[in-house]
C-alpha cells in the first residue's frame, strides 16, 4: 500500500502539508537508524578486512536522502506548499562549484546547470545560463568549431521583465532562505500572457528522475478572468 495524501479544500491541504512533514521526520529517523548500523559494519567490515565499500556507499546514501527529507520539511514548516510537479523554465540553481563542470558541444552552446543537492544554507544561487566561449580545433583536413562554459553568471536574470513586484519580492524572500535545489517558472506562460507561477524544486538525491516541487508565488489580475 501506498502513502497518499489527498485534499479537495483548503483546510484539507493544511492538514495534508502537516502529514507529509510528519512522513518526512519519520523517515530521517528511520534513515538515521539505518545509517547508524550502516557505520556499524563498515568498522566491523574494515576490522575484519572485508570489502567495506557498500556499507560506506549506504552511509553516503543515507545522509542525502535524510538532507533531502529535512529541506521538504523545512519547506513546509516555512509555509510553503507542495504542488504536483510540471514543466519549469529554470532561471536559478543553487551550488558551491566555483565554476561549471567541463563539457563542449559542436551544435549548440546552451550549457543549462543542474545545480547541486546541498544542505540548507549552502552554496549561492546562480543564473542557469554559464557564460560561454567558442574554440576552434582540429577535425580530419578540416577546422571544427565547439563551445564551452566558462563562468557561472552570478547575476540572475528573472525571466519576465512585466511583472508584479511582490512576485519578485516572493522569489527574492524564498531564495534567501538557500533551500531549493532549483528555482523556475511554469512553462507555457507566454501562452497565457498572465504573470509566472514561480517554484523552487527539490531533486532527489537518488535519481531516477524524481523531485517534489513547491509554490513559491503567483498573481492574477481579476480583470483577466
Amino acid at each position: 500500500m501506498t502513502n497518499q495524501v489527498v485534499a479537495y479544500t483548503p483546510n484539507e491541504l493544511v492538514i495534508a502539508q502537516r502529514t507529509v512533514r510528519g512522513w518526512c521526520a519519520e523517515n530521517i529517523r528511520r534513515l538515521y537508524r539505518q545509517k547508524q548500523d550502516a557505520q556499524k559494519n563498515v568498522e566491523t567490515a574494515i576490522s575484519g578486512k572485508f570489502n567495506s565499500k557498500p556499507f560506506k556507499s549506504l552511509v553516503k546514501r543515507c545522509e542525502r536522502r535524510i538532507v533531502y527529507y529535512k529541506k521538504i520539511g523545512k519547506a513546509i514548516k516555512l509555509g510553503y506548499m507542495i504542488v504536483p510537479n510540471f514543466d519549469l523554465d529554470l532561471f536559478a540553481v543553487r551550488t558551491s562549484q566555483k565554476k561549471p563542470r567541463k563539457q563542449t558541444s559542436t551544435w549548440d552552446a546552451s550549457f543549462n546547470q543542474e545545480g547541486q543537492q546541498l544542505v540548507e544554507g549552502e552554496g549561492r544561487y546562480v543564473d542557469v545560463h554559464p557564460f560561454w566561449a567558442e574554440g576552434e580545433r582540429p577535425n580530419g583536413d578540416k577546422t571544427q568549431t565547439f563551445y564551452f562554459p566558462t563562468a557561472f553568471d552570478e547575476e540572475i536574470t528573472f525571466p519576465v521583465t512585466i511583472i508584479q513586484p511582490g512576485i519578485v519580492k516572493e522569489t527574492t524572500r524564498a531564495m534567501g532562505h538557500k533551500l531549493f535545489d532549483q528555482v523556475g517558472v511554469a512553462t507555457g506562460r507566454r501562452v497565457f500572457r498572465a504573470d509566472p507561477i514561480v517554484c523552487g524544486r527539490f531533486l532527489d538525491p537518488i535519481g531516477r528522475d524524481k523531485a517534489v516541487t513547491f509554490f513559491i508565488a503567483w498573481w492574477m489580475d481579476q480583470d483577466d478572468i
